[in-house]
């Protein structure tokens, strides 16, 4: 399956991404490891992984780590910068691997790209049976009232954008029957920034790196307008929402 068109936003500066985008909390990674029971000795799939801001968090099991990223640009960003990851090129619907060969697989801020069947059977052909599929997302937490001022600067262009926000992701996991909900996590995320890492923070969103012309330079004055009014230093809340499901057997796996 092709890249939706909105998420080829990313190839146009990866550093902006690795730059702008929040840190996960190790709480987060701490209860995946919990959840699935992960050790030096598993194998971790970290899917979609793009700049390896989440495969640098699971650095911390110790387990082995494979990195499964479809755009070129984003994946020689991983290498360089998460040390010891095997990066593979595929995709959520042509994983790379051999059938059940992982402990588990992370998909972190990217699942809403390839919510469907094709792509969870494709997981769950590669995980061993009762492995486990953490779907992870840095959620802005929009009662904070610098997170609804970025939010109304970019929500005007989102349109037709998949998102998690959206929910239809969930809608897809909860009606297949190949994953059962195991637990949730919610935790509190803050991220420290100054003017340039919020601009990196902005432009890196899908949507907002795809404009040219007049709608881009009209994000970069509103974004300049609000950066005025700002000290020096700040930080930007976010939610880390964790959902954890358990791979179900089915007559195949038996």
């Amino acid at each position: 399956m092709t890249v939706h068109h909105a998420a080829q936003g990313f190839r146009r500066d990866v550093g902006a991404y690795e730059r702008g985008r929040p840190a996960y909390p190790e709480e987060a990674v701490s209860a995946i490891a919990r959840e699935f029971g992960l050790s030096p000795s598993s194998t971790i799939l970290d899917l979609a992984a793009g700049t390896g801001k989440f495969t640098r968090a699971l650095l911390s099991t110790r387990a082995r780590l494979v990195a499964v990223e479809p755009l070129v640009e984003m994946r020689a960003q991983l290498v360089n910068g998460v040390e010891g990851v095997e990066a593979l090129e595929g995709t959520a619907e042509s994983i790379p691997l051999a059938d059940k060969s992982v402990d588990a697989v992370t998909v972190a801020q990217a699942f809403h790209w390839f919510a469907n069947d094709a792509a969870l059977a494709e997981i769950h052909r590669v995980l061993r049976s009762d492995g486990g599929l953490a779907l992870i997302w840095n959620r802005r937490d929009l009662t904070q009232p610098l997170q609804r001022a970025v939010d109304d600067i970019v929500n005007p262009f989102r349109r037709d954008t998949p998102s998690h926000r959206a929910g239809r992701w969930r809608v897809v996991i909860d009606t297949n029957h190949l994953f059962a909900l195991a637990n949730e996590l919610h935790v509190s995320n803050m991220q420290e920034l100054d003017a340039p890492a919020l601009v990196d923070r902005v432009m890196s969103t899908s949507f907002i790196a795809e404009l040219y012309g007049d709608d881009r330079e009209r994000v970069t004055t509103r974004l300049e307008e609000l950066i005025s009014s700002l000290p020096a230093r700040f930080s930007l809340a976010y939610v880390t929402d964790v959902h954890c499901y358990r791979s179900t057997m089915t007559e195949e796996s038996d």
